[in-house]
């Protein structure tokens, strides 16, 4: 098919003269939609299975433009919560029995290979010492939505963490009522044994889930051998009584490595599975976990599967053709594209690719299988594709978020706070992410007039918490 150039401005004034309504929150006019002559028919509601190939697309370069925030089309609910309390606790590894075998470990690690002054290096152990004694605020560092309720993965380790990943001794799953900020200990983790890293979480069919690793885990294999390694676990919570138990696990260096919870729409459990003995760490095998059997199935399995970061309504996945150019596979279609890209989101009638250009810029690659259209559009100004809602694209730079229209180019400004840790997850039809502000309290080292150095403490742990959602 063809190819041109979509500009924004001009066609968002078409849409207005055409259709008689603006972009904005509702549509007061009773008028029927515009819909081109040349459009593909709309999907049915029992829609076919489709197998189609980029020839089946019109390519158009759509120019992005950024609008007024008042104009955003789609339902957004920003709701803050102040002063959320997750408390302090000093973490095992913190004892006085234990805690110079760590601190070692920590100078060890931080300063491998460097030419460390001896007395930097007695300073450091000097300040290791001090934290010890102070009672560590927890930090969240995953997180998961469900209805009025966020539950959080929460670190108090900060004399271990950082040393491997954000892991630590001291790990908790609290539970957060949206409307109240008040906070429930629903799990804990607290030994000096292993530490342990989370690194995903899901609410399905009443249940929470999650993905840790245990670093430095060791095993005997044979003739009183031991190996070590980490071994990851995906752990099943309910959230009403406390219970946990151990649903599946995998361990480094092996083919059936454990990797991460997949975000989807639907009330069903995903989850990658690695090969680790391959360099890149291949993600081999897309997993079922079915809560109401207990069994597990494969979805699919082969070499080099791109797995979506967000929000399809069911599984999808892309893979490489014999040109190494990406074919995307879901539950409605398979799409054999022209490009080399990565898959972001998928949905029944539309999927996102993004990637770069000679130039390297990012590009996202948006194809429209109602419309058989693919949208290509330069989003370096509006950061990468983070989350979807319906035919709506949120995109972050990291400073600044934003709600796209691919087919228009229309970028709207959306909230976004200050804070390091952001949860991005689908809960049915509402597209989430949260942001926590920065920490009120803590400690820190301070300098006074005679270059004596001295710790300052500061109690208070709580922080501010930010959950916009769309309406999808």
């Amino acid at each position: 098919m063809g190819k041109y150039i979509l500009r924004a401005g001009a066609i968002l004034l078409a849409a207005v003269m055409l259709s008689g309504c603006s972009l904005s929150k509702t549509n007061s006019s009773d008028e029927e939609p515009f819909v081109s002559e040349d459009s593909a028919p709309q999907q049915n509601d029992e829609p076919v299975f489709q197998k189609l190939t980029e020839a089946d697309f019109t390519e158009i370069e759509v120019n992005v433009s950024i609008n007024e925030a008042a104009d955003l089309p789609i339902e957004m609910n920003t709701l803050e919560i102040k002063n959320v309390d997750f408390g302090a606790r000093i973490s095992p590894c913190k004892k006085e029995d234990v805690r110079d075998q760590f601190i070692e470990e920590n100078i060890q690690e931080r300063n491998a290979g460097a030419d460390v002054a001896d007395e930097w290096i007695e300073f450091h152990r000097n300040y290791l010492t001090d934290l010890c004694s102070l009672p560590a605020k927890g930090i969240p560092w995953v997180g998961a939505f469900h209805g009025d309720t966020a539950y959080f993965g929460v670190l108090f380790d900060d004399l271990c963490n950082g040393m491997t990943g954000m892991s630590g001794h001291e790990w908790s799953i609290f539970s957060c009522d949206t409307a109240t900020g008040k906070t429930q200990e629903l799990w804990n983790y607290s030994s000096t044994e292993q530490k342990v890293f989370m690194s995903s979480m899901r609410y399905c069919q009443g249940k929470l889930y999650f993905i840790i690793s245990y670093f430095d885990h060791t095993e005997e294999i044979s003739n009183n051998s031991v190996k070590t390694f980490s071994r990851n676990v995906l752990m099943e919570l309910d959230p009403d009584t406390g219970e946990a138990k151990e649903i599946a696990s995998g361990m480094s260096g092996e083919s059936d490595e454990i990797g991460y919870l997949i975000d989807t729409k639907s009330d069903r459990l995903f989850f990658a599975v690695y090969d680790s003995r391959e360099p890149k760490n291949t993600i081999t095998t897309i997993r079922e976990y079915d809560p109401a059997s207990g069994e597990f199935s494969d979805i699919v399995s082969g070499k080099d599967i791109g797995i979506p970061y967000c929000g399809c309504e069911g599984i999808a996945y892309s893979e490489r053709t014999e040109d190494r150019k990406t074919r995307v596979v879901t539950d409605w279609y398979t799409v054999d594209t022209g490009v080399t890209a990565s898959l972001s989101a998928a949905n029944g009638h539309r999927f996102y690719l993004h990637g770069t250009d000679m130039y390297n810029n990012t590009i996202i690659y948006c194809y429209d299988l109602n419309k058989r259209e693919k949208y290509k559009l330069n989003v370096s100004g509006i950061g990468g594709l983070f989350s979807i809602s319906g035919d709506y694209v949120l995109t972050s730079t990291g400073m600044f978020n934003y709600c796209l229209i691919p087919d228009l180019g229309a970028a709207f400004p959306v909230p976004y706070s200050d804070g390091a840790r952001t949860f991005v997850q689908h809960d049915g039809d509402r597209a989430y992410y949260g942001d926590f502000g920065t920490y009120q309290g803590g400690w820190e080292y301070i300098t006074d007039d005679t270059g004596h150095i001295s710790l300052d403490v500061k109690p208070e742990t709580t922080q501010d918490l930010t959950i916009t959602w769309f309406e999808s």
